[in-house]
């Protein structure tokens, strides 16, 4: 198990907020109570698991054999919710490149509107639906990897990514090394403060940070870009932002209260089980 200190401040100063996740998996997470960012620490290698944890979590990282008709309609909707955000600035001949593109949806849309558009993805199958069924320019590997040339790109997006790597801020800068100068960065992530699910479930073994609406905000910000446009999405529970690319880091506002981002997800615990969501779920599980 490897420990790690707070990827927006540095600080090694957190409080335990959680000690398992979704399948019941051990997965410590705290808040920095410096900046109220929220992570997984320690992050725990295969071989910390019990036997029964560690084929739980082989379960989780085994690759798809296809994209499912269900995760293909819910790329279209994540596809549809960014588009919203990007038309303002999308223009023909625009080169966009999307990480994690996942079965290619939103690439698709972007090259109808004139983009060159390229696409990076680590899953096998994903990769190979983008390419066969899409016609896209795909490369199979993680952003890490990827052979691309620093400033190649007018537009990069990342939609639900950038929460499972390693150092969100690291993987932040990288995305601006490969944007032109004023160019455009789109993340999405899912919303802490609006999980769509129990308490038990809001943490999972693959999200090493989960983001508020803030600590994205100063993700973004100290990464060196100035933000055009923040959304929160209510149905998804997601968080929307829009940067461009500056000459250097801007200055972040105002660090989250980590103290209520902690009483938050504790009137959650109980609240969720009187909530709209919840109550159509067990309806329709019963349908």
């Amino acid at each position: 198990m490897r420990h790690v200190l707070c990827d927006l401040c540095g600080a090694d100063d957190s409080a335990v907020i959680a000690e398992t996740g979704r399948l019941g998996l051990p997965v410590r997470t705290v808040i920095c109570r410096q900046c109220g960012l929220v992570y997984t620490d320690p992050v725990l290698e295969l071989e910390d698991y019990s036997p029964e944890d560690a084929e739980k979590v082989r379960r989780l990282r085994r690759p798809a054999a296809s994209p499912s008709a269900k995760y293909l309609m819910k790329n279209r909707w994540r596809a549809e919710g960014a588009l919203e955000v990007l038309e303002p600035v999308i223009r023909p001949g625009m080169r966009a490149l999307d990480v994690g593109c996942a079965a290619g949806t939103l690439l698709v849309a972007l090259r109808d509107r004139g983009c060159e558009v390229t696409g990076i993805e680590p899953e096998p199958a994903f990769a190979a639906y983008s390419r066969e069924q899409c016609g896209l320019t795909v490369h199979q590997c993680l952003l890490e990897e990827a052979d691309l040339p620093p400033g190649a790109f007018d537009l990069v997006t990342a939609s639900h990514v950038v929460e499972h790597a390693d150092s969100p801020r690291a993987f932040i800068r990288r995305l601006r090394d490969l944007l032109t100068d004023g160019g455009w960065l789109f993340v999405e992530v899912p919303n802490l403060l609006q999980p769509r699910c129990s308490s038990r479930r809001i943490f999972h073994v693959a999200h090493r940070t989960n983001f508020t609406p803030a600590t994205l905000r100063q993700m973004v910000e100290t990464a060196g870009f100035r933000i055009e446009t923040t959304r929160l999405l209510d149905g998804p529970g997601a968080a929307q932002i829009l940067a461009q690319k500056t000459e250097g880091p801007c200055e972040p506002g105002t660090p989250e209260d980590w103290r209520a981002v902690v009483r938050r997800l504790r009137r959650h615990r109980y609240m969720y089980y009187v909530s709209g969501t919840f109550i159509r779920r067990k309806l329709g599980a019963r349908a």
